[in-house]
This record gives structure tokens, C-alpha cells and sequence, in this order.
């Protein structure tokens, strides 16, 4: 199975909880290509989960000295900074992100979520607005946000044609 495939399992998997299952077939991309980025976030994203954030650091640090404008590893720079309790810090990746890539909507989030925590709430509702309003039309980005319960109506459309279809198909089978 190729880099790519392997890591949008990988992703699969760190959304179901499978964690420990995900970090190896993350250190299988890694080990066939040490330079495979967004595995290295990846699987700093999977220490972050675990608690582990001088590792999580360590693994986005990597993945910014091989690409400085990865934005994903520059988002969970300025979450591991939020964590810390160095919100001066965060905002600056989180800013810096949206600088990059204005459309990614994460850095809208965590930007809101960081301001919602100082009590800045024009720059809470700013950028929560902003999230909501990049997430509208990205739906492939559903799974970034489901276990926050905010589904846009343009993947919930698409779930319930889905489940129409394959309910005529069971009523109605092709004879």
C-alpha cells in the first residue's frame, strides 16, 4: 500500500480511537520515507492525545523543519503552546497559520477556542464565525470536527441520499 493510502488509514484509525494501531502504520510511513511529513504531525498528533506533549512537540517540531509552512503542524504548534499556558505564543501560530493558508479552517477554531479561554470574546465570535463559514463548504472536513457534534447540512444531505438509495435498493433489489 502506498505513503498516502497508508496515512489516510492512519487518520481513519486516530478517529476511532485506534491509536496504537495508527502509530505503526505511522512509523511504517516514516521508516519507508523519513521526510513524510504529515505522518510526522500525525503521530505527534497521537502523542498530543496521549498526554505525551513533550513528544507531540518533538514530532511537529520535525515536521515544520521539513516543511516551515505546514500548516496542520503549525496549528498543533500553537496547541501544544495553548496547552502550556503560553497563550501569547499560541495566538502567534495560530495567526501565523492563517496567514499561510487563510481557507484551513482548524486555525480559526483554535484561535477562537484560545481567545474564548482569555475571555476576548469579539475575537472569540470573530473567528468562530470565521471557522463556521470555511467549514460550510468543506465537507471532506467533517471528520475534523464530528466529535464536537457540528455536521454541515451539505454532508448531512449527502448521508441521507446515500441512505435512500441503498434503502430502495433493499426494498426494491434489482430482480
Amino acid at each position: 500500500m502506498e505513503n498516502n493510502k497508508k496515512y489516510e488509514e492512519a487518520c481513519i484509525l486516530i478517529e476511532n480511537n485506534r491509536l496504537d494501531i495508527a502509530e505503526n502504520m505511522l512509523f511504517e510511513i516514516i521508516n519507508e520515507d523519513e521526510k513524510f511529513y504529515p505522518a510526522i504531525n500525525k503521530l505527534g498528533t497521537i502523542y498530543a492525545i496521549k498526554g505525551n506533549l513533550e513528544k507531540a512537540y518533538k514530532h511537529f517540531n520535525r515536521a515544520l523543519e521539513i516543511n516551515e509552512d505546514y500548516v496542520p503542524a503549525i496549528v498543533n504548534m500553537g496547541n501544544i503552546y495553548k496547552e502550556r499556558g503560553q497563550a501569547k505564543e499560541a495566538e502567534k501560530y495560530y495567526l501565523y497559520a492563517i496567514h499561510l493558508d487563510p481557507q484551513y479552517s482548524l486555525s480559526y477554531y483554535n484561535l477562537a477556542v484560545l481567545y474564548k479561554s482569555m475571555k476576548n470574546y469579539d475575537g472569540y465570535y470573530k473567528n468562530i464565525k470565521e471557522y463556521k463559514k470555511r467549514m460550510k463548504n468543506d465537507v471532506f472536513n467533517y471528520r475534523n470536527i464530528k466529535n464536537n457534534k457540528i455536521f454541515t447540512y451539505k454532508s448531512l444531505s449527502i448521508a441521507f441520499i446515500i441512505f435512500i438509495l441503498i434503502l430502495i435498493y433493499v426494498l426494491y433489489p434489482i430482480k
